[in-house]
Order: C-alpha cells, then structure tokens, then sequence
C-alpha cells in the first residue's frame, strides 16, 4: 500500500510542477520577430568582431615569435 501512496504523490508533485510551469510561461514576454532578429544580428557581428581580433593578435604574436626565433 505504501508503494502506491508514494506513486500517487509523485504523481501530484508532478501535476502541481507543470500547473506551476504554465502560470509561470504565461507571464514570459516573448520578443517579437523583428527583435530576434536584430539580437541574432548584434551576437553575429560581435561573434565576427572578436573572432576578427582573435585572429590579428594571433598573427602579431605569431609573427613576434617567428621573428625572435628566426624562423
């Protein structure tokens, strides 16, 4: 008889975590279209940017040490 009583509280805890889950998606702002692609578009181009400068102060370095190393 436990075995059941335990499985009909987890069954309770569940069905009050996803009432809880849903009130909780009903007060989430969604963005519109236009944000996200103006967010997506922002992380693009700083994904870019410093992908750019990784790569210059690469190059520097690596010129640096060729340079010391006389390669």
């Amino acid at each position: 008889m436990k075995f059941w009583q335990k499985i009909v509280e987890k069954f309770h805890e569940l069905t009050k975590f996803l009432r809880e889950v849903r009130g909780e998606m009903r007060k989430v702002v969604w963005p519109t279209r236009q944000q996200t692609v103006n967010y997506t578009l922002v992380v693009v181009a700083a994904v870019v940017l410093v992908a750019g400068l990784i790569s210059i102060t690469d190059a520097a370095f690596g010129a640096v040490i060729r340079r010391i190393l006389g390669i």
